[in-house]
């Protein structure tokens, strides 16, 4: 983290890390629908490209299991969208010749859910492929992933170079960013998203600094990322302090 020329190779580590963890996901999912898609079309009346598409699929999902390789996420996903587009044109033709049927209808949703899937897991495939194509060695995917994990760990009131802070929407979402002296590692979203951020692209401003309290709002930018957030006053003041240069502890505090 205190090398610049770094970061790219830390970023692409950090990505690949993050999308392995939901590849993973949607690899257990995607086995699961295999299953499906090969015992319908292997069940009379037989359909034998459904059930090579559900043997495929189930082939990709166990490849992702392993290697979370691009290609494999790519068999993956269009698989999950042909084999759910199949389940959801067999059943609601099969409905439409049978006069329908509660199972009917589960297997019409069933594969519309499936199809979904799928599209969720090719819109991964961009950044896996960024990330697998940058080639992080095992020791620096090791190092990013022992860094995650004591980030995952670390508390602000614990170590001055971790800052916290929250955003709402529907659901709160905590953040997370443990400082060096040229930039952030910056656990997102909770915990979903791991970037490596410059000193000179994370900033924040208070919204009202008359207001009372131990927690003040204020407008913070993450690299691109704007977000409204509930931080710490003593958080806000360690990251801004940060933010004009200053030292910052280099120990966690006892």
């Amino acid at each position: 983290m205190d090398n610049p020329q770094d970061w790219p190779k830390l970023q692409a580590a950090a990505d690949y890390l993050s999308v392995r963890r939901t590849v993973r996901v949607s690899a257990v999912v995607g086995l699961f629908f295999g299953a499906i898609a090969t015992a319908v079309g292997a069940l009379p009346p037989s359909m034998p490209l459904l059930a090579a598409c559900g043997v495929l699929l189930a082939a990709a999902a166990l490849a992702d299991l392993a290697t979370a390789h691009p290609v494999a996420l790519a068999v993956e996903g269009g698989a999950l969208v042909v084999t759910g587009l199949a389940l959801f044109m067999i059943t609601t033709a099969q409905a439409a010749a049978d006069g329908g049927g509660r199972n009917v209808a589960h297997f019409a949703l069933l594969g519309l859910f499936q199809t979904g899937w799928g599209a969720m897991a090719l819109a991964r495939l961009p950044r896996l492929a960024r990330a697998h194509a940058a080639h992080a060695s095992p020791e620096v995917l090791r190092r990013v992933a022992e860094s995650i994990e004591a980030l995952r760990a670390a508390s602000s009131a614990r170590d001055e170079r971790v800052v916290e802070f929250t955003t709402q929407d529907l659901h709160a979402h905590r953040h997370k960013l443990r400082l060096t002296p040229l930039g952030a590692l910056c656990l997102l979203d909770d915990g979903r998203e791991v970037a490596v951020v410059a000193r000179r692209d994370i900033s924040f401003q208070p919204v009202d600094r008359n207001a009372q309290g131990d927690e003040q709002r204020a407008t913070a930018r993450i690299g691109a990322r704007f977000l409204d957030v509930r931080i710490s006053r003593e958080d806000l003041r360690r990251v801004q302090t940060w933010r004009r240069g200053h030292a910052i502890a280099r120990r966690a505090a006892a």
